[in-house]
C-alpha cells in the first residue's frame, strides 16, 4: 500500500531525457518525474490486514516524446530500470541510453503540469 506524502515537496523533481544516439547531436528523447510516497507493508490475515512500517519511497515515471500516457514507463514496471537515488545521469529505458538533465523553477513546473502524476 502507498500513500502520497502530504505537504511541501511532493510534486517531486522533474527531468529532461536526451538520447545522443550520435556524437555531438543530443536530441530531446522524453521527460523523467518523481514524487515521494509513503509505503506500507500489510501483515495479517487477508479479512483483517493491518499496515505497518511506513518508509517514504521515491517513485518515477518516464514519459518519451512522440507516444501517449499508454506507453510510460513507471519503476514499479516488471523490467523497469533502476533508477540511482539522488542525481541520477542516465537512465535505459527499452533498450535506449538516455542522458537525465534536471530542471528547475519554470522549465520544472511547465514539464511537472504536463508529465506529473
Amino acid at each position: 500500500m502507498s500513500e502520497r506524502v502530504p505537504g511541501a515537496g511532493t510534486a517531486g523533481r522533474v527531468a529532461r531525457l536526451w538520447s545522443d544516439d550520435a556524437p555531438g547531436s543530443a536530441t530531446p528523447a522524453g521527460h523523467l518525474v518523481t514524487r515521494e510516497c509513503v509505503h506500507w507493508d500489510t501483515v495479517g490475515p487477508h479479512s483483517s490486514p493491518h499496515h505497518v512500517n511506513p518508509q517514504a519511497r521515491v517513485q518515477w515515471r518516464v514519459h518519451l516524446d512522440g507516444t501517449d500516457g499508454a506507453d510510460d514507463v513507471y519503476c514499479d514496471d516488471p523490467g523497469a530500470p533502476v533508477l540511482a537515488a539522488g542525481d541520477a545521469t542516465e537512465i535505459v529505458v527499452r533498450g535506449r541510453r538516455l542522458r537525465v538533465e534536471w530542471l528547475d523553477g519554470d522549465d520544472a513546473a511547465a514539464a511537472w503540469e504536463r508529465h506529473g502524476w
